[in-house]
């Protein structure tokens, strides 16, 4: 009976053992890392339509992204970097996703987007070496659907209370430039005058051939213009003088809350 006895107190011994035992993961997975999404979209309210002085061969239907991680703060080499490219959707917006494995600790985002002809950045005027000097390849481009291009700030706080966590993060990246637009409403004088002054030129135009891409706005800024970028920052880092660049005149009807008294039956859009 006592053998018995001690045949099933062992017994117990053993299966409590077995059922404390756990199930390591091998040496090529760290457990402590966090699988971390950031998905980054750029706001659709910088678009082709929004652009009316872009000529019509231009098209620039892709987005390429530049997305930084640094540790605790921004500093000269990142943590991670990737470069990707995304096609913009049928509102002129483009998404991307990354995944990360990241152990706990805090980080610092930086992601930057420009205008591009394909995935790959093709077509893209930015340099985008060094996200502290964004800036254009050669001169000031002027008024061009290249310049499109978005940002976003953001930190991360990753913690790992327990083994294969997982984190996410969405970012709305928002343009870091501004457009200007300058409306003429008076169009039909200023066709009237230089149908006037061609035909005392002797040149033969008529109302009926007039193409406005005979014509065009030129820009010139006398201060201090930003032609450098530092998007850990957010703020310029470079101004240039006379900076001068020659914009389309667009024709476009007329708004409805204007008055017909007050303006002519088109208006003459430069945009920059």
């Amino acid at each position: 009976m006592k053998n018995l006895l001690k045949t099933l107190a062992a017994l117990a011994v053993l299966a409590t053992s077995a059922s404390c035992v756990h199930e390591y993961p091998s040496d090529e997975i760290d457990p402590t890392l966090v699988d971390t999404r950031i998905t980054l979209t750029t706001s659709p309210a910088f678009t082709h339509s929004s652009i009316l002085g872009t000529r019509n061969e231009e098209s620039f239907d892709c987005m390429y992204f530049i997305v930084e991680i640094h540790r605790d703060d921004f500093g000269p080499q990142p943590l991670i970097r990737r470069e990707v490219g995304a096609v913009k959707d049928a509102n002129g917006s483009a998404t991307i996703q990354l995944d990360e494995k990241l152990p706990a600790g805090k980080y610092r985002c930086v992601a930057f987007a420009v205008a591009a002809r394909d995935t790959d950045g093709t077509g893209s005027i930015y340099r985008l070496d060094d996200l502290s000097n964004v800036g254009f390849d050669g001169q000031y481009p002027g008024n061009t659907d290249a310049k499109e291009s978005y940002e976003a700030r953001f930190d991360l706080d990753i913690t790992s209370d327990k083994w294969f966590s997982h984190g996410e993060v969405t970012q709305l990246m928002s343009s870091p430039m501004g457009s200007v637009e300058v409306i003429s409403t008076d169009v039909e004088e200023f066709i009237k005058h230089e149908m006037t002054r061609l035909e005392q030129k002797g040149e033969g135009s008529r109302v009926d051939l007039w193409q406005w891409e005979d014509y065009y706005v030129l820009w010139k800024y006398d201060l201090y213009y930003p032609v450098r970028y530092n998007a850990y920052t957010g703020l310029p880092n470079k101004a240039e003088t006379e900076v001068s660049f020659r914009a389309d005149i667009v024709p476009s009807p007329i708004p409805k809350h204007r008055s017909d008294s007050t303006t002519s039956s088109s208006t003459a859009r430069p945009r920059r």
